[in-house]
């Protein structure tokens, strides 16, 4: 079943005209988005931005910062970073610095290769850049559309190297234009000529620009070829390489040259002495760095607070390139065949499943990965829920349950353990929570206690709109909220105290937004948020607090140490409506980064057809 592209319609009707014309003059293109109805993948919130500045970007913005930046990447750091920190004047004086270069169209390709044309449609949108950033923008549009060489236009320019002037100099940069791709015609010259001399020295000298797709030829060479590009990468700089070339040390059909070059690459790389390390060390960094990424690709909520640096959610593209990354490095894993082989397969299967949507109203699972038809799959799925239970959204755990749904309905002698999917049914998506707790029904399990049944009744009660509660103490005010929220599309409840707030959140379906006023009673704020996070039906909740200026500095606190925490200040737009047209509460939600719901109609739908006890439900839908 293929994804679409959907209107939620009442959601769009929530959005007023004045954020319409926002978001069409900022975010062109911009839509709200899920996945066919009975499908699970990957889905992008509105709050898309930059999730790191690659692997040193912890150090890389205050030395961007110390040092003038040398290099057209390092200068586009320096943009973005000073655009992160509202440094608009240093983001400029970086951009016009750039457009000075006047960079060749290889050198435009290369950055777009590096940082993805995202990041410069999202530095367009910016008005403040403007007119450099649409200048830059257009210039990478170009190069782009310029015809690139052929490959077999790229195997005779390779071949011409070697004789000096400024023939090979025309030949050289017709190279660059093609950026990876001149990297295997480069490589298949042999090394002694002067052809194949020239060509490794192109190589060497832009190691790291041309690193992916020396990465990508290592998987095709020859030992002798592998050893000449994992000497390269040592020296690229990047540690992420590390993950492409510490696999060799064990590998089956690696020869000593290449053993030893991957050692003193990989340890380079990762700064650490990796000669000693057994192939169940490379293993667990291959799978740890694999479960990483998936819990990379399911992060639900920002990871720091909006009152400092908050690294923004994945966007959909992210997602699934960590999802790819994950399958690589897994079956790297798997293949050097270490003693604790079954966690490796565990993490493989959990990122093969996450790549592709899985039909939940199926009775099964399209071509499921090979180790499903392992004797061991038993014990591999145990592994695979355990470990799951760091991933905050995963369509891949989903397809697992409907794998061992389908086992345990097909096969008498297989089962799950009762105390193993109790970890499942805790998960912080409902989706999971939902399969697993139907898992547990079945009599072989005998897993049917009380989180089981709340789960079902949840579903079976919910709402098939997103679902929302508001927290105040003042009734009127909680009520006026609610309808509010209820005018966006919401389902939404009110609570005077945090006790009866949390009590609703949790019998819903799926949470999708709390508001809380700051001066929250019976539990107060701190302890109302701390017991929110606490359990996994409201863990990954958008929390916004509102409340009057005086407790800027309090939720300040809150937002500093628990994630996906928000403070907007009294009087909120829903009940002070001063601009014309008026702009809504769901509108400045949406401005302030909050997360779009995690479930829309059509998934709660379907949700609810798999819960027996849900056919009528006339309350879910008031």
């Amino acid at each position: 079943m293929s994804h679409r592209v959907i209107e939620a319609p009442a959601f769009r009707r929530g959005l007023s005209r004045a954020l319409k014309l926002v978001l069409k003059s900022s975010l062109p293109g911009l839509l709200l988005t899920t996945c066919a109805p009975a499908v699970v993948g990957w889905q992008s919130g509105p709050a898309v931005g930059i999730t790191g500045n690659g692997a040193d970007g912890q150090s890389r913005s205050q030395s961007v910062f110390t040092f003038p930046p040398d290099s057209p990447r390092r200068i586009v750091e320096g943009i973005l970073i000073a655009q992160e920190r509202d440094r608009t004047p240093a983001a400029k004086n970086y951009l016009r610095m750039l457009l000075d270069r006047q960079l060749s169209p290889g050198e435009l390709l290369s950055l777009k290769e590096e940082f993805g044309v995202g990041v410069f449609l999202q530095l367009n949108a910016d008005q403040s850049l403007q007119p450099d950033a649409s200048i830059l923008l257009k210039a990478i549009n170009d190069a782009t559309q310029k015809s690139v060489p052929s490959d077999e236009r790229l195997l005779q320019l390779a071949a011409g190297l070697g004789q000096k002037g400024p023939q090979e100099e025309a030949a050289i940069e017709e190279l660059f234009t093609a950026g990876n791709r001149a990297v295997v015609p480069l490589l298949n010259l042999d090394p002694s000529s002067a052809a194949g001399r020239v060509g490794t020295q192109i190589l060497a000298s832009n190691v790291y620009e041309l690193r992916h797709g020396l990465v990508a030829a290592l998987e095709t060479s020859d030992d002798s070829t592998r050893v000449r590009i994992v000497r390269m990468l040592g020296r690229c700089g990047d540690h992420e390489v590390a993950f492409d070339v510490i696999s060799f040390i064990h590998a089956a059909d690696s020869s000593d040259e290449l053993r030893q070059v991957s050692i003193a690459a990989s340890g380079r790389l990762l700064g650490k002495d990796v000669s000693e390390w057994t192939v169940q060390n490379v293993a667990d960094l291959l799978t740890d760095k694999s479960l990483e990424l998936l819990r990379t690709a399911g992060r639900r909520l920002p990871k720091t607070s909006s009152f400092g640096d908050r690294q923004s959610v994945p966007s959909l593209p992210q997602r699934q390139a960590a999802v790819e990354r994950a399958t690589v490095l897994s079956k790297k894993a798997v293949q050097i065949q270490p003693p604790m082989i079954l966690r490796a397969q565990a993490i493989q299967l959990l990122a093969d499943l996450s790549l592709k949507p899985v039909d939940m109203t199926s009775a099964s699972v399209a071509n499921p990965p090979e180790v499903v038809a392992s004797s061991q799959f038993g014990e591999i799925c145990e592994i695979a829920m355990l470990e799951s239970s760091s991933i905050e959204i995963s369509p891949g755990v989903v397809a697992l349950l409907m794998l061992v749904q389908d086992r345990i309905r097909t096969d008498d002698s297989f089962t799950i353990r009762s105390e193993t999917l109790r970890h499942v049914v805790n998960s912080t998506d409902p989706r999971v929570r939902l399969f697993g707790a139907l898992v547990s029904q079945h009599p072989r399990v005998g897993g049917n206690g009380g989180r089981v049944k709340q789960t079902l009744s949840a579903v079976a009660h919910g709402a098939t709109v997103p679902e929302a509660v508001v927290i105040d103490a003042d009734l009127r005010t909680a009520r006026e909220l609610a309808e509010s929220l209820k005018d966006s599309g919401y389902r939404a409840l009110d609570a005077t105290t945090g006790i009866d707030g949390f009590e609703l959140a949790a019998g819903q379906m799926n949470c999708e937004l709390i508001l809380v006023h700051a001066n929250c009673v019976s539990w107060d704020l701190s302890l109302t948020i701390t017991n929110l996070r606490a359990d996994a039906r409201t863990r990954m909740t958008p929390i916004v607090i509102y409340g009057p200026e005086s407790a800027t500095r309090s939720a300040e606190r809150l937002a500093a140490t628990i994630p996906g925490v928000w403070f907007i200040s009294e009087p909120l737009f829903s009940i002070r409506t001063v601009t014309n047209p008026p702009v809504t509460l769901a509108d400045q939600l949406l401005l302030e980064g909050v997360p779009l719901p995690l479930l829309f109609e059509e998934e709660r739908t379907v949700l609810k057809t798999l819960v027996p006890d849900a056919t009528s439900n006339d309350v879910a839908n008031q």
